[in-house]
């Protein structure tokens, strides 16, 4: 009775300690709604060079309370990516994990989120990767766009 007694302690604790641990970010703002995301797929790949080393936001459009937003990153040719979300106030966390075994390749892509937003306003997007088997997320754009 008394080892039945402490193993429902020991478990009771790991459940209780494990709870805070988060992984997958998908705490949204009361009044945003995630509408979802989309993966262009490979854009280009090979062992050649792609065409930037470098994350950035392509483009935005906000139209009728939602805001879409299309980012440029690159990834591993042979990815599935899981994505998240985040928001706290006016910022706006991306997270995209690539949840694949690697190739010998890098693809360029462009996913795109779309959002329903409270109102038009100023809002930080944040964009998050985190590479197959790596053990953070890495911030590789922040930046501040002016919805109206």
């Amino acid at each position: 009775m008394c080892r039945f007694l402490i193993c429902s302690i020991v478990i009771s604790l790991f459940f209780i300690s494990c709870s805070d641990n988060v992984t997958d970010k998908e705490e949204v703002g009361v009044d945003f709604e995630y509408l979802g995301m989309q993966n262009s797929g490979c854009l280009k790949h090979g062992l050649e060079k792609t065409n930037s080393d470098q994350v950035f936001l392509k483009d935005w459009f906000y139209s009728q309370g939602v805001l879409d937003l299309s980012i440029y990153h690159l990834a591993n040719c042979c990815t599935d990516f899981r994505d998240s979300v985040n928001v706290k106030s006016n910022t706006i966390e991306l997270y995209l994990q690539d949840v694949h075994p690697n190739c010998r390749c890098i693809c360029d892509y462009t996913t795109d989120y779309s959002f329903r937003l409270p109102a038009p306003s100023v809002y930080k997007i944040e964009f998050y990767y985190k590479g197959y088997l790596a053990e953070t997320y890495t911030c590789t754009l922040d930046t501040i766009i002016h919805v109206q």
